[in-house]
């Protein structure tokens, strides 16, 4: 599991595909059960073993509402709330849920890429400081050699 201050990026990174997996276990006509059973299958690591944490629950006996409620308040919090609340509510009323987690996993996917891009962003200055770092010391060498070269040869 990652550190404490890459959790959140950790989950961000990997809740597109888990939404995405979710969308086609639940077109593929599977259940709740199955679909979290199938996706800790597939991606046992997936957000940092929270979905196999919530299987063994469901094979302990726990209500499906239980683990989904549980899996939404990880230490995270935020980025898996959204889709337990989601998956939660389909399994409760019967409602059809992948159009609305295909947003969700697309609204993920967004805030993956603003993060990349900030990111991306940061690019230019970091090559600046390198190549001030590598380029002038040799600069200097070549503007202060040749006066040390006359002074030491007078």
């Amino acid at each position: 599991m990652p550190a404490a201050p890459n959790r959140r990026l950790h989950y961000d990174e990997e809740l597109p595909l888990a939404i995405d997996l979710l969308v086609l276990c639940f077109e593929g006509g599977l259940g709740v059960n199955s679909s979290l059973k199938l996706l800790a299958e597939v991606a046992p690591d997936l957000l940092g073993g929270r979905i196999k944490m919530a299987v063994r629950e469901l094979n302990a006996g726990k209500g499906e509402g239980e683990v989904l409620a549980s899996l939404g308040l990880s230490e995270d919090g935020e980025s898996l709330w959204g889709l337990s609340t989601i998956v939660d509510a389909a399994r409760r009323w019967g409602v059809p849920v992948r159009e609305i987690m295909e947003s969700l996993s697309e609204n993920a996917l967004k805030t993956r890429r603003i993060a990349l891009e900030q990111e991306a962003n940061k690019i230019p200055f970091r090559l600046t400081v390198c190549s001030l770092l590598t380029m002038l010391p040799p600069l200097l060498m070549l503007a202060i050699v040749p006066y040390v070269i006359t002074f030491l040869s007078w």
